[in-house]
């Protein structure tokens, strides 16, 4: 395992996942307005189960494509990542957009989104811009890229 054969893409991912996890576990909202009110203690308690169950699946799949690359796994392995990672990150990334500036927990009136909540949004931008670079690099001169071309055919026999 050689963290060397990260990549810009793998990075950015990574680094997201972790920083989306930490978001996760900081407060999102507040209500300041309303004394006693506690529209969620956590972003895990604040977003649903729904959409926390959906960016843990994001985390892992950024965790993957991490240490499938500088595990020098099979090139499927780290691709398979990327392409789940690119197909599920954007979805995920607008239903929290969705949650921290639409639907608010509790009146939409009272609360307000704390800097946590936009942290993590900017943590899953970076997962998935990630991803994205990830599947863009076309590295031609790494091992796994190699390839020789079978020998040319022979021609086939003049017709007399």
């Amino acid at each position: 395992m050689s963290l060397r054969r990260l990549r810009a893409g793998e990075w950015l991912a990574a680094i997201g996942a972790v920083g989306l996890v930490a978001a996760l576990c900081l407060d999102w909202f507040e209500a300041p307005g309303v004394p006693g009110a506690d529209p969620g203690a956590t972003g895990w308690s604040a977003i649903g189960w729904l959409l926390a169950l959906v960016l843990v699946v994001v985390a892992g799949l950024a965790a993957w494509l991490a240490v499938a690359t500088a595990a020098d796994a099979s090139v499927a392995q780290p691709v398979m990542a990327a392409v789940l990672l690119s197909a599920l990150g954007p979805v995920a990334l607008v239903a929290l957009v969705v949650r921290v500036a639409v639907a608010q927990p509790g009146d939409d009136a009272f609360v307000g989104a704390r800097p946590a909540a936009y942290a993590g949004l900017v943590a899953l931008g970076l997962v998935v811009a990630g991803a994205w670079r990830s599947i863009a690099d076309e590295r031609t001169t790494a091992p796994a890229s190699a390839y020789t071309p079978p020998p040319a055919r022979p021609a086939p026999p003049a017709r007399a």
